[in-house]
């Protein structure tokens, strides 16, 4: 088995030297093959490659981007498997073949990827070397405690990616619609989990990430500006923003019980929860319900069954089981015409016993308080004021929803977002012009931090009426 380790670079020649020694050092040479694509370097790049042996180069004139450099890789490899890596990334003692092992031990698996000390999303993990000088010691002592756990994820980040040449070449290679950097490994994340491949993050691999060293060590690169006209071009492309819904809300996932065996995911989007759900407890059967059809087609490969409803009170009950263990509600009830009743025709497909566990908007937010307090509240595309919500509940009206003959009321907390000290300030010094006037507003400055409400109830059944 021969992986085609693909390098692109652009400057940084110290840090492409310290990622090709650390590939030579802790590699069986067995195993790759070395292919460059330079985008125009200027530092002396271009020489360093040229005088390599036994490595293949593309040298471009001027800087391609990451996809098309990525691409110019893949088409001039010849390994088995592609790995798809950064040059600011430092190997480490066995990274490699479990990475291999996990990619074709399933037909199913389509890419996989390490962790890092140095990455967003689910592959970011704690590390406790300060110097570069203890990380294979690190890596090692990593290695043993995570031997064989793998995670499935809905996205994997390009700074080292392992995929199938198969399905690299059936889909074309990365999307070149995308700028020198940014959103082409969600959007091969994406197109990969769409035709029904997992994506899985291989544990006891770790590789070293300074990160972000092409874009902070080249001037001419605007990496706030890359960021968002990608971002559009992705939204575009997918008609909506899947990269919102490639992330678990483990706030309500952890509130799942582990022995939960069926699950019902009501708002379950590209069902990035299920999927923790399922990591958790494989024996876990996940239902989901959406409204956008878009985010059907990713969930539908990893959940039992996904019922698409135009809205949320239109849910056919007859296609659901009516015995499941727990009910996640993500960001749904502000949606419905009538929550109460929502609430209850919901909670008839729980067992006695059985979990609801919800996020709902706080209405108390500063973001919606100020505003309002100014004369210029409006609704947006997101947050606690989006257009497409019907109904608003605070930290204190969401309790109406359950009525205590059949609903004990297990967990309330909540999400934070921090607030500016001027907004904080000027919330506190309402509160005190309301006690004086005996208005009970006493923890205004407090709701209004709270982004989220985040619950957790029991049912405990009983006849409705």
């Amino acid at each position: 088995m021969v992986t085609s380790i693909v390098i692109l670079t652009y400057n940084q020649l110290e840090l492409t030297k310290q990622c090709v020694e650390s590939i030579y050092k802790h590699t069986d040479r067995s195993l790759f093959e070395l292919i460059f694509v330079d985008n125009g370097s200027t530092d002396g790049t271009v020489e360093y490659l040229s005088a390599m042996e036994d490595v293949k180069c593309q040298f471009n004139e001027t800087n391609q981007g990451f996809a098309k450099g990525c691409n110019q890789g893949l088409s001039i490899s010849e390994g088995d498997d592609v790995l798809f890596l950064n040059n600011d990334t430092v190997m480490t003692p066995g990274w490699l073949e479990p990475l291999q092992k996990e990619l074709h031990a399933d037909e199913n698996v389509g890419m996989v990827g390490p962790v890092s000390n140095y990455v967003s999303g689910a592959q970011l993990v704690g590390v406790d070397y300060t110097d570069l000088a203890h990380l294979d010691d690190f890596a090692v002592r990593h290695q043993k405690q995570y031997a064989g756990q793998t995670k499935r994820t809905l996205r994997l980040v390009g700074f080292c990616l392992l995929a199938k040449r198969p399905l690299m070449e059936s889909l074309g290679g990365f999307d070149e619609r995308y700028s020198i950097g940014s959103f082409e490994d969600d959007d091969l994340s994406a197109q990969v989990v769409h035709r029904g491949y997992q994506l899985k993050i291989i544990k006891e691999s770790f590789v070293h990430h300074h990160g972000h060293a092409t874009f902070t060590g080249n001037d001419d690169l605007d990496i706030y500006h890359l960021y968002m006209t990608n971002r559009v071009k992705f939204i575009e492309k997918w008609r909506t923003d899947i990269s919102a819904y490639m992330f678990p809300r483990n706030e309500l996932v952890n509130l799942v019980p582990l022995t939960a065996t069926k699950v019902l995911d009501i708002g379950c989007g590209a069902g990035a929860s299920g999927l923790e759900i399922v990591g958790r407890n494989s024996r876990a059967d996940v239902y989901g319900i959406e409204k956008e059809k878009s985010l059907r087609d990713f969930s539908k490969h990893h959940y039992a069954h996904v019922q698409i409803v135009e809205k949320y009170e239109h849910i056919d009950f007859s296609q659901l089981p009516h015995d499941f263990d727990a009910i996640v509600i993500q960001d749904v009830l502000n949606h419905t015409v009538n929550p109460w009743k929502f609430i209850m025709d919901i909670a008839e497909c729980l067992k006695p016993g059985g979990m609801m566990v919800m996020s709902v908007p706080n209405f108390m937010h500063s973001s919606v308080v100020v505003p309002m307090l100014e004369g210029r509240w409006q609704v947006n595309d997101g947050g606690v004021t989006k257009w497409s919500h019907l109904r608003h509940f605070t930290p204190f009206t969401v309790d109406d929803l359950f009525p205590a003959e059949h609903f004990h009321m297990n967990v309330k907390t909540y999400t934070q977002l921090q607030q500016d000290e001027k907004q904080q300030a000027f919330l506190q010094d309402i509160q005190e012009a309301g006690r004086k006037h005996g208005f009970s507003v006493d923890h205004l400055a407090q709701l209004s931090s709270m982004y989220q409400i985040i619950l957790q109830v029991e049912w405990l059944g009983g006849e409705i009426k």
